[in-house]
């Protein structure tokens, strides 16, 4: 699992929100397996997968309090308006804005930071088309909680297990959620909530194909302290 440990270590901006927790490498190893962590995927160095013209659609979203967030939303109703609720930038909060490399100009990246919490998206023009919301230090109810909302409004997960990581995938239409919970050596439970056009969660990796090669290893870096 490469994705905690590579998320501190790629870029400021990408080692910090959505194009950083995540958008990196994944949702994975605790810090202290920072120096396994070698160079950042091969697809960030590639060029972005190229979007169809229409994006959105589906039936996903993602949620924090009572706001709503789904693929295609203007950028302006996540980040400023007053029904964002959750979304919008907290007073204490550090901004993120620099791109992820292999995109083009007319993506954008938006978000901030706090101590417990990192949340950003990706948009072309204003249209969002990956959102990433990470939780540090978080409780297991409130995982639960999103679990189960999730799987009563869009259906069984596809779930990959491991020993302190779990993923859980939801697809319609070109739209891909993931649901990601790591357990660090001490038992601080993370979590990290990423949803996004298909092509770009292939891109960085948040398929479950790429969840299970970066599950097993994680197994292989907790079983071999």
């Amino acid at each position: 699992m490469k994705w905690k440990s590579r998320l501190r270590q790629a870029s400021s901006a990408i080692a910090s929100f959505l194009c950083c927790s995540l958008l990196v490498a994944g949702c994975g190893v605790a810090p202290t397996e920072q120096a396994s962590a070698k160079a950042a995927p091969k697809t960030t160095r590639d060029a972005a997968p190229k979007l169809p013209d229409t994006v959105g659609g589906s039936k996903l979203y993602i949620v924090s309090d009572a706001a709503r967030l789904n693929v295609g939303m203007d950028v302006d109703l996540v980040l400023n308006d007053a029904k964002s609720g959750g979304f919008r930038r907290p007073e204490r909060s550090t901004s993120i804005n620099r791109m992820p490399p292999g995109f083009d100009a007319a993506y954008r990246c938006y978000g901030w930071e706090t101590p417990n919490r990192s949340f950003g998206v990706i948009t072309r023009g204003r249209e969002v088309v990956l959102a990433l919301d990470t939780y540090e230090r978080a409780d297991q109810k409130a995982l639960d909680d999103l679990s189960a909302l999730f799987t009563t409004r869009f259906g069984t997960p596809t779930s990959i297990n491991g020993t302190r990581v779990h993923y859980d995938f939801w697809q319609d239409g070109s739209d891909r959620l993931m649901l990601c919970s790591t357990l660090d050596e001490v038992g601080n439970l993370s979590f990290t909530v990423a949803l996004g056009n298909v092509l770009l969660m292939d891109y960085f990796r948040m398929d479950s194909s790429s969840a299970i090669e970066d599950q097993t290893t994680a197994d292989k870096l907790f079983t071999s302290k």
